[in-house]
Formats: C-alpha cells, structure tokens, sequence
C-alpha cells in the first residue's frame, strides 16, 4: 500500500512541475509554424488559396482561448487546456485498459477476447 501512495504523490508532483512549467513558459513559445504544420506546407497540403485551415474552428486555434482578451492569459489557458486533455485521456484509456485486464479481457479486431488462465 505504501507503494501506492508513493506513485500516487509522484504523479501527483510531476503533473503540478509540468502544468506549472506549461503556464510559465507558454507565452514564450516560438511564433513559427509547428513541425506538422510545416511539413503540410511542404506537402502542399496547406496553400494560400485556402479559406481557412481546419483548426481554425478547434477551441484553441492558434494556441488561444476565446474570449480572453489578453493574449499572454489566453496562451496559457490554452496550454493549461491542452495539458489536461491529454493527461486526463492517456489516465482515462489506461483506467479503462487496467478495468479490462483484472476482468480477464482483452480487446481484439472482433471485438473482446477471454484470457487463458494459465498465463
């Protein structure tokens, strides 16, 4: 038990240094495009005869929260949000994945798969 709580706290300190470090220095970031966005330019996947990029619509476009009218404030309610959304899905699959396993199941292409016993 003492194990536990030990990952527990850990967990629980390294997503504080990395939710405290993602507001501090998100409005720092670089203002050129991401590594994805430039390959897509590359690609010409993205042109100039665009009339808007898809992500414009996403609740973050640009890394900025609507309706925050400072931009450094917005940035970092955005990183904040990005952080969250993706720990708190990566926590909710491996729950789910962990569930699965002590019920003796595993997800296959089919659908799901009882585990041998034995192993």
């Amino acid at each position: 038990m003492k194990l536990k709580w030990r990952r527990h706290l850990f967990t629980l300190g390294a997503g504080a240094v990395v939710l405290t470090l993602a507001v501090l220095l998100s409005p720092w970031a670089a203002t050129a495009p991401d590594g994805l966005e430039r390959i897509a330019h590359e690609l010409g996947l993205i042109t100039g005869d665009a009339t808007s990029p898809v992500w414009e619509n996403s609740p973050a476009a640009e890394y900025r929260v609507p309706g925050v009218a400072d931009e450094r404030t917005s940035t970092r309610l955005a990183g904040l949000l990005g952080i969250v959304v993706a720990f708190g899905g990566g926590a909710l699959l491996g729950r789910l994945l962990m569930r699965r396993h002590r019920q003796g199941t595993r997800p296959t292409a089919e659908g799901t798969e009882l585990l041998d016993s034995k192993s």
